[in-house]
């Protein structure tokens, strides 16, 4: 009977054991993953200001001269704070245009999709970081096309557009006459531009939205299958204006690519990716230079990128 009464007592009393090793180890954990992530906080703030004084000391270099003929440098770092107020200067100075979602006509969604870019429609409003995109020029080689890092070389690459964008990377290329007269909007448009809305050969995106919003406010019924067409080019244009192939105003879009947008079924062969990121090297090859104050090209892409492939700078 009392052995009985015993082995009755040590079971709770052996449970009760595990269950404190369970909730040490359990604790623990806990506290190893905050320690974790604690000093993954640390070293992301740390990067930061080695990208920070990185860029103060670039920018020292160039516009004061502290270094002599050997390379070496002559002032002490401490001069860099009393630097702060030119180089944010230089930082609000640069220009970066932010992605404005317009949303598609539900009517030309099929001609969207037929053309490849239907996936681009989905992207939404996006602020471009102006700090980051000139960090990422900064390291940006036009020799070789890739971010110097001090972890090594990394560039851009097409399964990226693919991936980001949802670009095809694969067809025909886009070869055709880079100038095109203003004579071409009303093939595109049905209309032609006012004065007031051309630059050069160049229209304001404004008006095109203009007339786009006009269409949209039409029945569906009304809407014949040319008009489908014809403003489906306008959302293209307007797609293309103000994400793909930005100027460095943001305002106006060229009619050199209307000429791929006739034939839908034409359109979707083209690698379009393969173009935009080639456009994007060239404008980051011209606008990696201290003096540069405006950058065109896709900058969403080079922003989803380094969030993507650089996580620990993402917000």
């Amino acid at each position: 009977m009392a052995l009985l009464l015993c082995s009755v007592f040590i079971v709770p009393y052996n449970t009760s054991v595990q269950i404190s090793d369970y909730n040490t180890t359990l604790t623990d954990s806990l506290i190893t993953r905050l320690m974790e992530r604690e000093k993954l906080r640390h070293l992301k703030n740390q990067l930061r200001q080695v990208i920070e004084i990185d860029r103060k000391i670039r920018h020292i270099a160039f516009n004061r001269r502290y270094f002599n003929d050997d390379g070496v440098l002559i002032e002490e770092i401490t001069q860099l704070e009393t630097d702060e107020d030119v180089h944010d200067e230089h930082v609000h100075g640069f220009r970066c245009r932010s992605h404005q979602k317009l949303e598609p006509y539900s009517a030309i969604i099929p001609y969207l999709i037929s053309s490849g870019l239907y996936h681009v429609t989905n992207i939404p409003s996006t602020q471009i970081d102006n700090r980051l995109i000139l960090a990422l020029l900064e390291r940006w080689r036009p020799e070789t096309h890739t971010f110097h890092l001090p972890t090594g070389e990394c560039t851009i690459t097409f399964e990226d557009v693919s991936m980001l964008l949802g670009l095809p990377i694969e067809g025909t290329q886009l070869n055709g006459p880079s100038e095109l007269d203003d004579d071409v909007w009303p093939a595109i448009v049905g209309e032609t531009p006012p004065q007031n809305a051309l630059h050069g050969s160049a229209v304001r995106l404004t008006w095109l939205k203009g007339i786009y919003q006009a269409e949209v406010n039409r029945p569906t019924e009304a809407s014949t299958e040319e008009h489908k067409m014809r403003y489906d080019r306008i959302y293209i244009m307007i797609l293309i204006g103000q994400l793909l192939f930005p100027d460095k105003s943001g305002s106006h879009v060229h009619p050199k690519w209307s000429q791929f947008l006739f034939d839908f079924n034409q359109c979707g062969t083209y690698s379009w990716g393969s173009v935009v990121l080639c456009n994007l090297y060239r404008e980051m090859c011209k606008s990696c230079e201290f003096k540069v104050k405006e950058i065109s090209g896709c900058l969403l892409l080079l922003q989803a990128w380094a969030f993507t492939r650089m996580p620990i700078i993402s917000p």
